[in-house]
């Protein structure tokens, strides 16, 4: 443990930041469509496949020779498939906008598949209209993730989070269902909505299409929105996870647990008014040694879970119980573990890093605070 706290106060000081690899998938025959997914097994790096494709709300099916099913990927894993080919749309123009996707250049992508979008028309084909809307959409998620203005970057993420909300209700039986309603999530939580990111994140789980196992990771990525706001919504969230306990992953059974503890440590006990300075002093304290021994069960979980998702969820959650106690140096240690040690999941790194701003901006660090914002662009 002491050796791996060095670690993470080395990489606080130091502010190095692994940049996850995105590889362009190779080009494949040209009537076989290929799918961009992020590969847990490596890390979440994202892998391309190329054959025949099943597609329904859980996800995407490979299909190999005599019809068999070699691969499933559920739609959490998904990124995007490139078809061969689109109804109502140029072969090459949108061959060109899918080498654009693989590249750096989000802005130039966005503006290709708008372009692809007015010349299909209004009455094109339903899946080349989906297919298109979710590309532009996606698009200018990246575009605007590389925003290092966060007025600008506010602006553009909540219109986002609303078409993709809209999106995601529009297309609840096709597998973009997920990742528009987890992005949407995602950009409302770094508007500091919370809430609302938990409410997406809940009508996700609502949806009947999906199998047992993604509504429950919807109820997950809920639970862990509701722990950054008041009141006991986590509570109710994690009842409905219980509820389907037979189903669940290991990595599912082990953030269950993990909520569970971190939904049973003591809340933050008032402190009595006009105490003498050096009475508050010893009060604090007790109340803070008080919660970190009722922690160390949390931590003990955490240790035990083999999926770094799992850890990683947990550290967040845990950070965000340090946050409601005001100690604030806990809390940061718990989102460094994400930061430096668990980041395979885009969704808790960026939520570790936006927190480790607030807090290096709530204790005057400018320094940090700049690290980490830095940080930040290229976490999400």
């Amino acid at each position: 443990m002491t050796r791996i706290r060095a670690a993470l106060l080395i990489a606080l000081c130091a502010a190095t930041a692994a940049v996850t690899v995105r590889t362009a998938p190779a080009q494949g025959p040209s009537e076989t469509d290929r799918l961009i997914y992020r590969d847990r097994a490596k890390d979440g790096k994202q892998v391309a496949v190329v054959g025949e494709l099943k597609e329904s709300t859980a996800g995407v099916q490979v299909v190999g020779a005599g019809k068999k099913v070699t691969q499933t990927v559920p739609a959490s894993d998904v990124v995007r498939i490139e078809y061969s080919s689109l109804k109502n749309v140029s072969r090459d123009t949108y061959a060109q906008a899918n080498q654009l996707d693989a590249g750096p250049d989000a802005a130039k992508t966005v503006a290709a598949f708008a372009d692809l979008i007015l010349k299909a028309g209004p009455n094109s084909d339903p899946k080349t209209k989906r297919v298109l809307a979710f590309r532009r959409l996606m698009a200018a998620v990246r575009a605007n993730d590389t925003e290092p203005d966060d007025a600008k970057f506010a602006t553009a993420a909540a219109a986002l989070a609303t078409e993709l909300t809209a999106f995601s209700r529009t297309y609840a039986k096709n597998w973009e269902c997920w990742p528009a309603a987890a992005t949407a999530a995602r950009l409302l939580n770094e508007l500091r909505k919370p809430a609302d990111a938990a409410q997406v994140s809940k009508e996700l789980g609502d949806n009947p299409d999906l199998t047992p196992q993604l509504r429950a990771d919807a109820r997950l990525l809920e639970v862990g929105y509701q722990l950054m706001t008041p009141g006991r919504g986590a509570v109710a969230a994690l009842a409905e996870v219980r509820k389907a306990e037979s189903t669940l992953t290991p990595r599912q059974k082990d953030e269950l647990a993990i909520y569970t503890a971190v939904l049973a440590l003591p809340a933050p006990e008032p402190v009595p008014p006009n105490l003498p300075p050096e009475e508050a002093t010893k009060a604090a304290a007790a109340a803070g040694k008080k919660i970190r021994d009722a922690a160390a069960s949390v931590e003990t979980l955490i240790g035990k879970a083999k999926d770094p998702a799992a850890r990683a969820a947990g550290y967040n959650a845990l950070g965000e119980t340090y946050l409601k106690h005001n100690l604030l140096r806990d809390a940061m240690w718990s989102y460094l573990w994400v930061d430096v040690v668990y980041n395979q999941d885009q969704d808790e790194h960026v939520k570790a890093v936006g927190r480790l701003v607030l807090i290096f901006k709530a204790t005057g660090d400018e320094e940090r605070e700049k690290v980490f914002r830095d940080r930040l662009l290229k976490s999400r």
